[in-house]
């Protein structure tokens, strides 16, 4: 009986589900992008994690990417919302954040990545190479400018009293 009590005690993190939310690939100047020889990728991740009850957290990750040509401002732009339900059971406050924030993220991005590559190759381009995220870094950058935004709001409800 003590021990059933104190698995029930073991902090849980897991993934309960992974899936494609939104999914984007346009090509504007189709078929002139084929005089291009460059073909740079400009990404822009963006993290984001919401509640949805009974110990369960969703986890999106957009990643947004934009190739620019030598002489065709773009070639093509691709989205992928990919998102999962995390189980967060008997984790402390203090450590949800960095599990929603750094870890999750982490486990999603691969099968992102794998998604964005493979519709860039299906629709006759060369995949690009897409490094890894720092996303411990990332959150951190989020923490500190949420913080610099709080602090206005608080000196102008100190100014107002």
């Amino acid at each position: 009986m003590a021990e059933s009590k104190q698995a029930e005690k073991n902090p849980q993190f897991r993934v309960v589900s992974q899936y494609i939310q939104d999914l984007s690939f346009e090509c504007p100047l189709a078929p002139a992008f084929v005089t291009s020889s460059k073909q740079d990728l400009g990404l822009q991740v963006m993290v984001q994690a919401r509640e949805l009850g009974d110990d369960n957290h969703e986890v999106l990750i957009k990643l947004r990417g934009e190739s620019k040509g030598d002489k065709e401002p773009t070639i093509f732009m691709i989205e992928v919302a990919y998102a999962g339900v995390f189980m967060l059971k008997d984790i402390p406050d203090a450590q949800k954040g960095p599990l929603l924030g750094i870890e999750a993220p982490a486990l999603l991005f691969p099968f992102a990545r794998q998604i964005m590559m493979s519709n860039i190759a299906a629709a006759g381009f060369r995949a690009p190479t897409i490094e890894p995220i720092n996303f411990h870094g990332l959150y951190m950058q989020q923490q500190q400018q949420a913080a610099a935004a709080a602090k206005p709001e608080a000196g102008k409800k100190a100014a107002a009293k």
